[in-house]
């Protein structure tokens, strides 16, 4: 299986390296369940005001042990990892648990993220719920799977009559309030998810239509982006441009594809806030 990346490289992907990939979120949602507390769980809250348990520090020594071990000449970029000094042609780019304030709230609502970017282009991911074990995945080319059974996007080409997540919050870097508001004011489905990875799962998967997503950080959407495209959607900065996964964003936009302009033209007044995630 061979592809071009944005710089005309090819590249082929080992299956291997899915197996890999699929073993270790199945890994870390086992952690996941085992320390899970219904009651919740003690935190702190990082510079970013996003909070970290215990458990996120776990799976991420976990990660990087894995990686390190089967791929030692590959970067690691993730939620608790320092950015790699030298950035190599393939990084692998994780978030622990997207979704950690549901997690530490005893609330299961979170999912484990992992893709590999070869040159900046997501090559691979996979997307792991485990308390309902939904399992999302995808290679570049190879189409994208819940369980192993192909998955579509929908086919809803309005706005008006689309579901909406986002995830956005006052330290995000984009500004995106004005277009929260008149979706909600337009009667809009529009939720707050508390993941999401998992809510672009739906996404692919058909649920759902779109999400918005103000933030900086490439592993919350590195995953989503390749499962969503695979799935026949699309999945751009705020401003409809591509981008590159192994570093920061200028947001994202993560839709079916027939509804995505319609929201481009809707956050055409997005600014970016003097405030860095």
């Amino acid at each position: 299986m061979t592809h071009k990346s944005p710089n005309g490289a090819c590249l082929e992907v080992d299956p291997s390296t899915l197996s890999f990939a699929m073993d270790l979120a199945y890994e870390t949602g086992s952690l996941m369940r085992s320390k899970f507390n219904p009651k919740g769980l003690s935190y702190e809250t990082k510079m970013d005001l996003s909070l970290i348990t215990a458990v996120d520090v776990a799976i991420n020594d976990l990660i990087i042990l894995r990686i390190k071990k089967r791929y030692p000449k590959h970067s690691i970029l993730g939620d608790i990892i320092n950015p790699p000094k030298d950035i190599t042609d393939y990084v692998w780019v994780c978030d622990p648990i997207d979704g950690t304030q549901s997690y530490a709230m005893g609330v299961q609502l979170s999912a484990f993220s992992l893709a590999l970017t070869y040159r900046g282009s997501v090559v691979l991911g996979v997307i792991y719920q485990p308390f309902t074990d939904q399992l999302f995945h995808a290679i570049v080319n190879r189409g994208a799977y819940l369980n192993g059974m192909p998955i579509s996007v929908s086919k809803i080409d309005n706005i008006a009559d689309s579901t909406c997540f986002f995830s956005y919050k006052s330290h995000h870097t984009f500004d995106i309030s004005n277009t929260i508001k008149y979706l909600l004011n337009h009667d809009k489905r529009t939720y707050n998810y508390g993941s999401t990875a998992f809510s672009c799962c739906l996404i692919a998967s058909g649920h759902n239509e779109l999400d918005i997503f103000a933030g900086t950080q490439a592993y919350s959407i590195a995953a989503a982006k390749i499962i969503v495209t695979e799935a026949g959607g699309k999945v751009t900065d705020l401003f409809g441009n591509d981008q590159r996964y192994d570093r920061l964003l200028q947001g994202a936009i993560i839709s079916n594809g027939l509804v995505h302009q319609q929201l481009i033209d809707l956050l055409k007044d997005t600014k970016r806030q003097h405030i860095s995630d």
